[in-house]
């Protein structure tokens, strides 16, 4: 059966049809008057969209401050105030709307999405713990699910930020949760820009410090431990790197071990903790660093609020450009998923 062609028919010399070309006519010229009132209606929504964020910004934010950007290769860690536009009577599911942009808690080196990283990120966007509310952790890597995260138990809403949106089922929203997320770009020359939450830029317990001259130019992250003689039960600071460092980077590091009466052992039976091992922590932390000189923080550091640590917003383009991760030597949680890698 001869399929029915859409283009037109025509007849040949013999009488039967073949196809022709089908000449469109040009398109209608668009109504000025259409055009005009969609531009007009889409300048209005982005009016009201920048007033809401600098509404939430003015809450939760940091006022006049720039957008930080977050290249390929980083990951940001963020916190959004969300609420639950669901209906069951009609199947729909929404429980992850979002009510505020999205705020900049952390920015760090792509690394896997932790529980134990957006519980650091938690602690600074609340770092009181009685200020704290509860959260829970959640693991949705599956299709439409919503990744890892954590998010807080519901709350009320302060009186300013109640009834600026309507829930899917009618009625106002004046209840709301916040939601910890990760955030990257996804491809190479791909960046993010977004908000700096008002406690970006805060150090914590996390000292930042860069060693470039080194390890073929490689950065090197170290950490304190507090741990006792396995025998003695005498206290020691041992002090591990992250990494394996190359042999001419582990004589000049021992050498200086060795001149603050340090030295490196790598036993680790009985309790033993290998590492470079001191007897008091104040050579342990002169010998961190010597070998990882500490440097100011410059352009928003990767952990975020002191006031040493603020952000600059004197960058052109108006944006902070979070800065490829220094190393820590630290104790913090933040790092720890690093180490902890038995």
């Amino acid at each position: 059966m001869k399929r029915f062609n859409p283009a037109a028919l025509v007849a040949d010399e013999t009488g039967s049809e073949t196809n022709a070309a089908v000449i469109f006519s040009p398109p209608p010229e668009p109504n000025a008057t259409v055009v005009a009132a969609a531009a007009e209606r889409r300048r209005q929504q982005e009016e009201q969209s920048a007033k809401l964020d600098q509404l939430f910004v003015g809450h939760y934010g940091q006022p006049g401050a720039a957008k930080v950007v977050v290249p390929h290769g980083m990951m940001a860690v963020t916190l959004s105030l969300c609420y639950d536009n669901s209906d069951s009577m009609t199947d729909y599911f929404d429980r992850h709307a979002n009510l505020s942009p999205e705020f900049v808690l952390l920015v760090v080196k792509k690394q896997a999405e932790t529980e134990r990283l957006a519980r650091k990120a938690l602690t600074v966007a609340f770092p009181n713990p009685n200020d704290r509310p509860s959260f829970g952790w959640h693991t949705e890597k599956w299709s439409m699910g919503h990744g890892n995260y954590l998010d807080s138990s519901g709350f009320e809403l302060p009186e300013t930020l109640k009834n600026l949106e309507t829930q899917y089922r009618g009625g106002a929203v004046t209840h709301g949760h916040w939601e910890i997320e990760f955030r990257r770009p996804w491809s190479d020359g791909q960046e993010l820009r977004l908000l700096p939450h008002r406690n970006y830029g805060n150090c914590g317990d996390c000292v930042t410090a860069t060693s470039d001259k080194h390890n073929n130019g490689a950065d090197i992250a170290a950490k304190l431990i507090e741990t006792k003689h396995t025998k003695t039960k005498a206290d020691l600071f041992v002090v591990q790197l992250a990494d394996r460092v190359s042999r001419e980077e582990y004589e000049r590091i021992n050498k200086i071990a060795r001149s603050h009466g340090g030295y490196y052992s790598s036993y680790r039976h009985d309790g033993a903790v290998p590492g470079f091992i001191f007897k008091d922590r104040a050579n342990a932390e002169k010998f961190i660093g010597l070998i990882l000189p500490v440097k100011a923080p410059t352009n928003g550091p990767d952990i975020a609020a002191a006031p040493s640590c603020a952000v600059n917003t004197a960058v052109p383009e108006q944006a902070v450009i979070a800065p490829a991760l220094p190393v820590a030597v630290t104790q913090s949680p933040l790092w720890r998923n690093r180490f902890n890698r038995s």
